[in-house]
């Protein structure tokens, strides 16, 4: 709705709007008026933002020279060089909606010029107090001119002051919005997303609604209406005036979406230059992906510096936003555009957030932060809420995805590890989803249920620990051929270029290729043959915190959250720090044979193994050496798959047995025969 129509384009509008009886204004004209009605809209055009009209649209760089250096916009070229930045929407500067707030300059209004010769009025254009002979030709001039004399309206006629509603019947002339505006704007007027939605806007300013309505809007397809007549664009400002002003509650969860990750939500590439106001000497700041999401400064508290995110890897310095609960959404806005945020893209960067965006996102922060406090124990991190007390909604909403233990979605680690390790991150996301997923925004319910839910994902299984280490020793043993993927074809990055396996993929990106069966690499059976590498093993992780090791997994050196999830790197730090076993208390390092007894636990064998490799150790001979050779050649591999399991195989995991039993059965094994 809000275009650049030259004076043919408004012939022909103005031979369609006669063709179809549209309005009492809409009589035929002459030619000569035709075409001065179509100067008159296009200087209604360049008094609204005359640059944007030009041949690529390039706002001034430098102040308007006329403009109070004191003023909001002084420093703002893009701003202060339009017309309706000193004089307003209803032409009257500093006597009328500019007489107060941001735009307010103390400058006069253009009422007076109202009939005034359009010759003397563009003297004034090319005065030196208004300079614009330097950045218009004629004919702009005389549009504009055209405009100012011609084309003001008092807008008090039509528009109260003090209410800012339309005169008008907004019931009287819908029909108009419907069959011109709503093709773009949609019937709801939340079709154009560049803009907030059309009845905000025409709500908050309804002079700058009937100005565009009237003239069109710069460099866009909205056509201009002024042949329509005023008494039915008044009628048509009413009734935009009564469609939704937002769905403030699905703009404040989208807004939160947005807070957690605005490049995720809009389905758009991650930034790849850093946030120039993210600090150069912090974890993430080359981390563009990082440190463009608003949550990675402000926190999931909202609280930045002063919350959880006061100290470690996310700490910035930077204050959060709890001190924008509850202000203006504009200013919040005016802030997301500015030099600091630069969401409306300042060079070299793109504009990344439309005002439909923006608008949710300060929505989100004006009116959607939840007081986490509240809920959250700060010290323990543990929810105030009741975890028995409200299981169904968990049961009901949440585990079709997550599942009834928490453990269903993998592209993440399970769900009560980071209710537990991160709960204000798990609240904000209960209340507002996840960006671009089918996770539900859960606000509409009442924070006590919310919080009660909470504190019931946290008392689910941080992991199912010993599945998840037996799983975590088959991926160290072959990780592609546990998660059923094809073996990857470029050779591991750090793996020795000088070693035997250097050019087999398929061996050198498993980690006991590098590491050994007994987990000490360099010093342990891999310090010599064709398996040496002269990597260290490890063995030195063992115990640690298995975030280390994902961290470890997924630095420079090892790359794996490229071919893993976090389900998987979990499971595999889970192994390296919780199911390594000390080989030197089970192998004999000195003559490779088991410290156990072989007469000892023959039974095990017997009913547990012998379905698979028969008596004999022979039964897989189609897949394998006679197991006898195996357990005599590689002890240490048939231990480990002994207790964790053989990747991709229906063989089982038998940790559960104490370590004494299959040390017994190993020995049993190595007695069997090798051939």
């Amino acid at each position: 709705m809000f275009g650049n129509h030259s004076p043919r384009s408004t012939v022909a509008l103005l031979a369609l709007v006669a063709a179809l009886g549209l309005g009492a204004g809409a009589a035929t004209t002459s030619l000569a008026a035709e075409e001065n009605l179509a100067s008159i809209v296009r200087g209604g055009r360049l008094y609204d933002n005359w640059y944007q009209m030009m041949v690529g649209g390039r706002a001034p760089t430098q102040p308007h020279p006329a403009y109070p250096r004191d003023k909001k916009f002084a420093n703002d070229p893009a701003s202060n060089w339009r017309c309706v930045e000193c004089h307003g929407w209803d032409y009257r500067g500093k006597d009328g909606a500019y007489g107060s707030g941001d735009h307010y300059t103390g400058i006069k209004g253009i009422r007076g010029m109202a009939g005034a010769d359009p010759a003397k009025i563009v003297a004034v254009l090319t005065d030196g107090t208004h300079q614009y002979g330097g950045v218009m030709d004629g004919r702009d001039l005389r549009d504009l001119a055209n405009f100012v004399s011609k084309g003001q309206l008092d807008m008090d006629t039509y528009i109260d002051r003090a209410s800012r509603k339309s005169k008008g019947d907004g019931a009287k002339h819908e029909a108009y919005y419907s069959a011109i505006c709503a093709n773009c704007h949609g019937r709801d007027g939340l079709g154009v997303r560049s803009i907030p939605p059309l009845g905000t806007f025409a709500s908050e300013n309804p002079w700058a609604s009937l100005h565009k309505v009237l003239n069109g809007h710069p460099s866009e397809r909205m056509p201009p209406l002024r042949a329509l007549g005023l008494d039915v664009l008044v009628d048509v400002l009413a009734f935009i005036q009564t469609l939704p002003k937002e769905e403030l509650l699905a703009s404040m969860d989208r807004g939160g979406r947005l807070y957690d990750n605005w490049y995720v939500e809009l389905g758009a590439a991650a930034p790849t230059r850093p946030h120039p106001a993210y600090p150069r000497d912090r974890r993430f700041a080359r981390d563009a992906a990082a440190n463009w999401r608003c949550v990675e400064c402000h926190g999931w508290d909202y609280r930045g510096k002063d919350g959880a995110y006061g100290s470690g890897d996310h700490y910035t310095g930077i204050k959060g936003i709890r001190g924008m609960a509850g202000a203006d959404p504009e200013k919040i806005i005016t802030i997301l555009k500015n030099e600091t945020h630069d969401f409306r893209g300042l060079k070299p960067y793109r504009a990344y957030l439309d005002e439909h965006d923006l608008r949710d996102l300060a929505n989100f922060v004006s009116k959607g932060q939840v007081e986490v406090d509240r809920y959250i124990d700060r010290a323990t991190g543990q929810s105030k809420g009741d975890g028995v007390k409200h299981e169904a909604y968990y049961n009901s909403i949440c585990a079709t995805c997550h599942g009834r233990d928490g453990l269903g979605v993998r592209s993440m680690p399970p769900l009560a590890r980071v209710a537990r390790d991160n709960p204000w991150q798990t609240l904000h996301k209960m209340v507002n989803g996840h960006p671009s997923k089918k996770m539900p925004a859960l606000r509409l319910l009442d924070m006590s249920i919310l919080v009660d839910v909470l504190a019931f994902v946290q008392t689910l299984p941080t992991e199912e620990a010993l599945a998840s280490i037996v799983r975590g020793g088959r991926l160290y043993d072959n990780w592609y051929r546990e998660i059923r993927v094809p073996a990857p074809t470029r050779a591991h990055p750090a793996y020795p270029r000088d070693k035997v396996y250097a050019r087999e993929a398929s061996a050198n990106w498993r980690c006991v290729e590098c590491h050994g069966w007994d987990y000490r690499g360099r010093d342990g059976v891999y310090g010599k043959g064709e398996h040496y590498t002269g990597i260290r093993g490890v063995r030195g992780l063992a115990g640690a915190a298995p975030d280390k090791v994902v961290a470890v997994l997924r630095d420079e050196n090892h790359g794996f959250d490229t071919v893993m999830d976090a389900h998987d790197l979990r499971d595999l730090a889970n192994f390296v720090a919780k199911g390594q076993v000390d080989m030197t208390n089970f192998v004999n390092p000195a003559n490779q044979l088991s410290k156990g007894d072989k007469t000892k636990h023959k039974e095990y064998y017997d009913t547990i193994c012998a379905k698979c490799h028969n008596e004999d150790g022979r039964g897989m001979r189609a897949v394998m050496p006679p197991l006898g050779a195996v357990a005599k050649a590689d002890p240490w591999a048939a231990l480990h798959k002994m207790l964790n399991g053989h990747p991709d195989e229906g063989m089982p995991a038998l940790r559960v047995l104490d370590p004494q039993i299959l040390t017994d059965v190993l020995a049993y094994i190595q007695s069997l025969p090798a051939e």
